[in-house]
């Protein structure tokens, strides 16, 4: 019997944690990043260990950081823009609990492949504010590859990666591995010909650009 209520007392909670979570991707799909927020909280205070609900809260820290600087950032009526300390040190705390919830994500499902993926686009997504951040997102998108090698996407995003700090032989081996994936992958094509080109293999570039 104890057994019988200890199965009740759990599905009840996980199915009230599935109903906030629901609540929340509608708040999302609304646009209300705080109900959203608020909902995935819920969730995951009910179910500790479902990785949805963590990958969910990560992208939702993340964007709410990013709605904070977008609304203050510099514009013709405020050139230096309108942060306060108090709205910087908000944008950090959600930074840091979005890479938190998405590392906590990869520990409880770490061979999945999109759990790794998201947890590098953060990465990525704050390489121009946090130390070593481009270094943990390629470490990333590689535990993302080994659980999904045939993945082209995952590919063009390490070339992507390496494309903005200027790195194009690796930019190059990376948008070409997709490319040999996927080989009707135009955007893959796409990306190859502009990496030639700023590297300055014109002739290679062009044909990588009739290719698309």
């Amino acid at each position: 019997s104890a057994l019988v209520l200890a199965t009740f007392f759990f599905g009840g909670k996980f199915a009230l944690a599935d109903y906030h979570h629901r609540q929340a991707l509608n708040a999302i799909a609304k646009n209300n990043g705080i109900l959203a927020y608020n909902e995935l909280i819920a969730a995951e205070k009910l179910n500790t260990v479902n990785d949805l609900y963590r990958t969910d809260l990560a992208q939702t820290n993340f964007a709410l950081a990013s709605a904070i600087a977008k609304a203050k950032a510099p514009s013709d009526a405020s050139p230096t823009g309108t942060l306060t300390d108090q709205d910087k040190q908000n944008i950090q705390v959600l930074l840091q609990q979005s890479i938190n919830e998405a590392r906590v994500a990869t520990t409880l499902s770490p061979k999945s492949a999109v759990n790794w993926e998201i947890l590098a686009l953060l990465y990525r997504q704050i390489s121009g504010v946090a130390q070593n951040a481009l270094v943990f997102s390629l470490d990333s998108y590689g535990r993302a590859i080994f659980q999904d090698p045939l993945n082209p996407f995952l590919r063009l995003s390490v070339g992507g990666t390496y494309y903005a700090i200027k790195n194009y032989d690796l930019t190059i081996r990376f948008f070409t591995d997709a490319i040999n994936l996927k080989p009707d992958y135009a955007n893959g094509y796409y990306n190859l010909s502009v990496a030639l080109r700023d590297k300055g293999d014109l002739n290679s570039a062009l044909a990588a650009a009739q290719k698309v």
